[in-house]
């Protein structure tokens, strides 16, 4: 008759640290919630570079997002991040979608970046020539957009193609 107490208290035990356990994991399901839907808000915080910058979800921890399909060169990284910070300021709130739905391996969130006026910021950085695109991170959404982006020429370019193109003319 004595065993019968040491059992129901070691099952007692048992259930409570499965209980807590279970509790931690909703705790995390429930903070990334937000990456199943199409999209999120928040307000901007801080850029930290030319590619990635933070922001606070509402009711959540601030959260470091990087811009899909785009890659900072070097030599454009202090006029890129000049160029986000004058677009995005402290308390801006941004429209956020998640691509890849998940964080990558530095903790970043992937994501496509509208600001107020509904432009996106990972192609306002392409026209501006202060990013190049990356192509296997654009999904088939935004792949038209990135590309006409990408072929945009200035008038000097156009200039020289035309003289390439018709050496007739000189």
């Amino acid at each position: 008759m004595r065993k019968h107490p040491i059992i129901k208290i070691t099952l007692l035990l048992s259930a409570s640290l499965l209980f807590a356990h279970c509790s931690k994991y909703e705790k995390a399901a429930d903070k990334l919630d937000f990456l199943k839907y199409e999209y999120f808000t928040c307000d901007v915080v801080r850029v930290a570079d030319g590619e990635s910058f933070f922001c606070q979800p509402p009711d959540l921890d601030m959260e470091k997002i990087r811009l899909i399909g785009i890659s900072v060169p070097a030599d454009s990284e202090k006029e890129a991040k000049r160029y986000c910070e004058s677009i995005l300021r402290r308390g801006t709130l941004v429209k956020i979608e998640s691509d890849m739905g998940q964080i990558n391996e530095s903790g970043d969130i992937p994501a496509y970046v509208f600001v107020p006026g509904g432009k996106m910021l990972n192609v306002l950085l392409l026209e501006e020539g202060y990013a190049e695109p990356v192509k296997k991170e654009v999904n088939e959404k935004y792949m038209s957009l990135f590309v006409a982006t990408e072929k945009k020429e200035t008038t000097e370019e156009i200039e020289i193609i035309e003289e390439e193109k018709q050496p007739w003319l000189r």
